[in-house]
């Protein structure tokens, strides 16, 4: 299947991730995605109940046990997605320096919840094998309203390690279940 498939489908089942999502303080959820040409189903539906650090992994042996099972002729495995709660903090534009070196440091010792400010909030984070991202948000705060992100490939998606570790496992399908070649200059370790 080399056919780009329309984005809408992607999307769609990323919002769904976060709009099924009405329990907080819940676990985390690893999805694989199969497009058969006409519509997206979900495979694995993994509940992921570890530390932030070890998902990457543990969403890479998820994802291989599915590349395993790809039949020859159906090779319908095609994006991986992310859906877990997270903590934030907006800064304002022209924060003084002490704000701004609190809270880098909430960040940076994985504190940002103990921050009076954060808002909890449930992210969807999407990747397929075009390498193209779709998030959804809902903050705790306002549930009512989901915030929705689109980044076709080539363009400055987001970043941080989860995002990029659905890019990594996207890309290792791309190239051993639709025998695609690695996308020009990308790294697949």
């Amino acid at each position: 299947m080399t056919d780009v498939p329309p984005p809408e489908p992607f999307a769609a089942a990323t919002r769904k991730l976060v709009e099924q999502h009405e329990q907080w303080d819940s676990l985390p959820q690893f999805v694989t995605l199969h497009w058969d040409g006409e519509k997206i189903r979900y495979g694995t539906v993994a509940v992921i109940d570890m530390h932030p650090e070890q998902y990457p992994l543990t969403m890479t042996g998820i994802a291989a046990e599915e590349i395993a099972k790809q039949d020859a002729h159906e090779k319908t495995l095609y994006a991986f997605a992310l859906q877990v709660e997270t903590f934030s903090v907006e800064v304002p534009k022209g924060a003084d320096p002490a704000t701004l070196a609190r809270v880098q440091h909430a960040r940076d010792t994985r504190t940002i919840h103990d921050l009076p400010e954060s808002v909890e909030m449930c992210d969807a984070f999407c990747v397929d094998i075009h390498e193209r991202m779709w998030t959804s948000r809902k903050r705790r705060n306002r549930p009512e309203k989901i915030e929705d992100l689109f980044f076709d490939a080539g363009s400055e998606g987001l970043d941080g390690t989860m995002p990029d570790a659905l890019l990594r496992i996207a890309r290792v399908t791309r190239m051993l279940v639709h025998r695609l070649p690695p996308p020009a200059g990308k790294d697949i370790s």
